[in-house]
């Protein structure tokens, strides 16, 4: 089932829907059809979300950018140092 545009929130959820096989499957073994369907499915999510479900704001320095990716990733300051291979209170 390809979707072509996404209007209302059930179809949204149809899409989240849709390309969870994609993701189980793993990107590695996906087909080239099955990769551009999942590449078509999630252009649409990401429109729709743009729309409805807009970030509260966008980053505009590189520190709000990773507080937003800590924020999202649920890690704390001492986390995201060990990911970055940096001393805790840098």
């Amino acid at each position: 089932m390809i979707i072509q545009s996404i209007s209302n929130e059930s179809e949204y959820q149809a899409a989240l829907a849709a390309i969870e096989p994609f993701l189980q499957k793993g990107f590695d073994n996906l087909t080239s059809e099955e990769d551009e369907e999942l590449a078509l499915m999630t252009s649409l999510i990401e429109e729709y979300e743009a729309i409805y479900y807009p970030l509260p704001f966008k980053p505009k320095t590189l520190v709000e950018m990773l507080e937003l990716k800590m924020f999202e990733r649920k890690l704390k300051q001492k986390d995201l140092a060990k990911v970055l291979q940096v001393t805790e209170n840098r």
